[in-house]
């Protein structure tokens, strides 16, 4: 118990339930890439829209700051 032998068989599985919904995963790591470049692309844009809001500027005068967060 507790160790693989590299044969698919022999891992423990139940039955599958009627009715039941399939994970949603990316179907290639092309895939992958894509969704996760757009959800850090989209946090990067709302954490730069707060931060023009705070500071209430929108100058890259002192990149370094700006890179330092």
């Amino acid at each position: 118990m507790g160790k693989y032998n590299l044969d698919p068989k022999s891992i423990p599985h139940g039955e599958h339930i009627p009715g039941a919904v399939k994970f949603k995963e990316a179907g290639t790591t092309k895939e992958l890439g894509i969704i996760a470049n757009l959800l850090s692309l989209a946090i990067f844009i709302v954490l730069l829209i707060i931060s023009i809001i705070c500071t209430g500027e929108y100058s890259f005068s002192n990149t370094i700051q700006w890179m330092a967060g």
